[in-house]
């Protein structure tokens, strides 16, 4: 069974448009691997911030749902990093996104910890207590040991997504030098960049207690946003407007009538590439598009096709997008 079979039968479990007997098979396929939960969570996480998506989204699922009830056991392995030797618990439910700037680890704790680092790609790290960490490129991870400790502390730069194990008892710290993030039953992604001058926490479900050096802590729940300013010591606080800061994680972009030129921040941010802007007379064009797990030649050509616009490629990482109108629906 394919990808986009599989998308099509969770989307029907989360429209609540399976029967009783079916919706108990997608939670027995859910079960049997880390990699099945992982797959549900990452779309759920994107549908729980897609607003309308509900209403006039209509597939005809019956061949999908066929091979998704003869195949459940027959699934790929998990893939991963770096891992650590665990016993499983069960994981809380939630998930965040906070951004950090600067970098400090002192000279006792680099003696004491657990160091891994994401040389290519994305590394997969599995911790003592059963939590997830996803080390996009570049990133380094630091874990002290949680045995006998009442927290479970661990020090980041660069970015990761974590997944913690829900221990009411031991409490999962994110320090940096400027703030703390204090898991309260979460999962969540941490972009810990250096020479950065704020710190930003998403919350996408669930609880995390969030504070700067010299600020009190906060509460952020689900679809909170809060951003620190490091050297004013301000906190501003609204809403999570998309996840699309996490595709490197979920392989999802989604745009619902964002205007192109923001679009194009997150499509260069998610490929690493440039897209000159200087000849774009789309700027202003609303974009509804989901890509997931596309390539960037494929996003180019829909851009291509939904606004009838020239993409050139000037190398591997830079492209013009000429000309194009906007579609009219």
């Amino acid at each position: 069974m394919n990808q986009d079979q599989i998308h099509i039968i969770i989307h029907q479990y989360l429209t609540q448009a399976l029967s009783a007997e079916e919706r108990v098979n997608v939670e027995t396929w859910l079960a049997e691997n880390e990699a099945n939960q992982s797959l549900f969570d990452s779309i759920k996480l994107c549908w729980d911030l897609s607003e309308g998506l509900k209403d006039d989204f209509d597939v005809d699922t019956p061949k999908a749902w066929a091979k998704f009830s003869n195949r459940i056991d027959q699934e790929a392995p998990l893939k991963s990093g770096k891992i650590v030797s665990f016993k499983w618990a069960i994981r809380a439910v939630a998930a965040a996104v906070l951004l950090v700037g600067g970098w400090f680890i002192s000279q006792q704790f680099l003696n004491n910890a657990n160091t891994f680092v994401a040389e290519s790609g994305v590394e997969k790290v599995q911790l003592a207590d059963g939590s997830f960490v996803w080390l996009n490129e570049g990133a380094q991870l630091q874990v002290e040991s949680f045995d006998g400790k009442d927290t479970r502390l661990v020090h980041l730069k660069g970015e990761a997504f974590f997944e913690v194990a829900a221990d009411k008892t031991q409490p999962f710290i994110i320090k940096t030098p400027q703030t703390e993030v204090k898991v309260i039953g979460t999962a969540f992604n941490v972009i810990a960049k250096p020479n950065e001058t704020h710190t930003i926490v998403k919350v996408i479900s669930g609880t995390v207690q969030f504070k700067g050096k010299s600020s009190q802590p906060v509460i952020l729940k689900q679809r909170d946003y809060a951003r620190y300013a490091h050297q004013s010591n301000q906190m501003e606080k609204s809403l999570v407007k998309d996840l699309n800061s996490i595709s490197w994680k979920t392989g999802i972009l989604s745009f619902r009538n964002k205007p192109v030129s923001e679009a194009i921040q997150a499509i260069e941010n998610h490929y690493d590439v440039q897209i000159d802007r200087k000849v774009l007379s789309i700027s202003d064009c609303p974009l509804n598009a989901t890509f997931n797990g596309s390539s960037i030649e494929e996003v180019m050509a829909s851009l291509k096709t939904a606004f009838t616009a020239e993409i050139r490629k000037v190398d591997d990482r830079n492209y013009q997008i000429l000309g194009g109108t906007c579609t009219v629906e």
